[in-house]
């Protein structure tokens, strides 16, 4: 085992403190924000074009009801941006750790050489316990991403039932949009 190196006159050595840079997190944000901006945007075109009577973009049968149609509409939103955020999570999050990883030991080396020009420190690359949050942390992330069509697309879907059993339409479902 190596021996831990100390400073002049064996003070206490003592570095920064360690932050993770808020930029890695606003541009893995920006990735997902995008794609949110382009659920929302596809979820109001799509439904005016249905209440408005041109139907949606996927061929449909001119003599189903409006229920039937948004039932058909709201099962491609589903499917399209589930599938998209489903094909996001992983990679955001890989990147994003990744990112992290990197900025820390840049910001750990930093730190340390504000101590001491030389200082041999035992170091482990991964611990296990480092790996399991990590991992813990992955996962998680990964079902956050996961979950934003349901936390968007669940209350619109609702809403468009609802604006179609009052009768009002496109009348009650814009203000929800909005």
């Amino acid at each position: 085992m190596k021996r831990i190196l100390t400073p002049k006159r064996n003070r206490e050595a003592k570095g920064t403190t360690l932050n993770v840079s808020i930029s890695i997190g606003h541009r893995m944000n920006k990735r997902i924000q995008a794609r949110i901006d382009e659920m929302v945007k596809a979820t109001e075109r799509e439904l005016v074009r249905l209440f408005n009577g041109e139907g949606y973009a996927i061929s449909y049968a001119m003599d189903e009801n409006i229920g039937a149609q948004a039932r058909m509409l709201m099962s491609k939103l589903w499917r399209r941006f589930e599938k998209l955020f489903r094909e996001l999570a992983y990679p955001v999050t890989k990147e994003l750790i990744h990112l992290a990883e990197k900025d820390s030991a840049a910001t750990l080396k930093a730190s340390l050489s504000k101590i001491v020009d030389t200082m041999t420190l035992p170091v482990e690359a991964m611990t296990p316990q480092l790996q399991e949050v990590i991992a813990a942390s992955s996962a998680r992330n990964v079902a956050l991403i996961k979950r934003v069509p349901a936390e968007y697309l669940g209350p619109i879907e609702n809403a468009v039932y609802q604006s179609i059993t009052t009768g009002r339409g496109l009348a009650d479902l814009k203000p929800f949009l909005e």
